[in-house]
Order: C-alpha cells, then structure tokens, then sequence
C-alpha cells in the first residue's frame, strides 16, 4: 500500500459531502472518524510508554481534533499527528506540566522555560490550530510557506538532524499521519 501523505500533501480538509457518505449523516461519520481517532490513542498508548519509558497523558480528544479540523478545515491527522510528534505520545514534560501538546513556543535555547502554559490541553489544542491556521496556513499569515508539512517546516519548527535520525521535521510527522491513516483504513474495512 502506498502512502497517502507526503511533505508537500495539502494540509487542507473538509469533510465529504453528505451525498458521498451513503446511509450516514455526516454527524455520524464525523463521530465515527473522532472515536477512531481515540481508538488509535488507546490502542497504541502501551507501546508509547514501553518505548518512552514513561506513562502517556495524552488524553482521548478526537472529538476535539474533529472539532477543530471541520472549525478550521484542518486535517484531523495532521493535528493528531503533530501532537504525537511534539509530546512524545503525550510523555514528555512540557506536556505534562504545561498541558502544551504541540510544544507551542517552546525554544531551542530554553523549551521548558519558553513554552507556553495552558490551563488544559482542550484549550491548548483550539488555540495552537487557531493560530497555525492564521499564521502558518493562510496566505497572509506571518510565517506562509505553503499550507503543507514542509512549509510548515520553515518556520515552525528547526529540525535538529542527528547523525542516527535523518529524517527532517516535516518527514516525521508525515511518517505520524500515514500511521494513523492506515490504522483508520484496516479499522474501517
């Protein structure tokens, strides 16, 4: 099976036309997607922490994720798929003590100190799409390179490249979005 997602795929969505959903609504289908979604977190949440070697926080949020992708025509799997990258599958510290899921501000220099603190992970979750969405996707947003991973690369993140890890940024929430992809695929069929 080929990959569905690359690094200059569009990073833009809506969801299907009721006409092209057969027998269900697109409510239906739309909750259908969300409780996928948190089927993929739960499912894969005890090899997260066996690799990490550390307990997952992320919390069940498709419902949200749906939310803001329809809100924002944003791809739930890319933002599923960016907070996988950036928390570490919900693992790492700025996670957890800032309930910052997609490591928003968080600076090379300092990450901990610099990254923002949200009073929940729902919040955090609408405000960082909100803002990646005017600052990153809209063409004239402040940081526009193309509403894809690797315009998003520019700008958002700064890729580190370690000798044992080539693989950009942009690459490695690619290989997040194709995972996730092919797990809603075998689910569904």
């Amino acid at each position: 099976m080929s990959e569905k997602y690359k690094v200059d795929s569009s990073l833009a969505w809506k969801p299907p036309e009721e006409k092209e959903l057969g027998l269900k609504s697109l409510n239906d289908w739309l909750q259908e997607y969300a409780d996928l979604l948190d089927k993929f977190i739960i499912k894969n949440r005890p090899s997260w922490e066996k690799i990490f070697k550390k307990n997952s926080s992320l919390p069940i949020c498709g419902d949200m994720i749906m939310d803001m992708a329809r809100w924002l025509s944003i791809n739930p799997d890319f933002i599923l798929a960016l907070m996988l990258h950036e928390s570490g599958c919900g693992t790492a510290s700025i996670f957890k003590e800032k309930h910052n899921p997609f490591g928003w501000r968080a600076y090379d220099k300092a990450p901990r100190e610099s990254a923002d603190f949200f009073c929940s992970t729902f919040g955090a979750i609408a405000f960082i799409m909100y803002r990646i969405r005017t600052l990153y996707f809209s063409e004239s947003g402040k940081y526009f390179k193309g509403a894809t991973l690797k315009g998003l690369n520019m700008n958002y993140s700064r890729d580190k490249i370690e000798p044992y890890d080539p693989a950009t940024w942009a690459e490695k929430v690619c290989a997040w979005m194709n995972r996730i992809d092919k797990f809603l695929i075998k689910e569904r069929s």
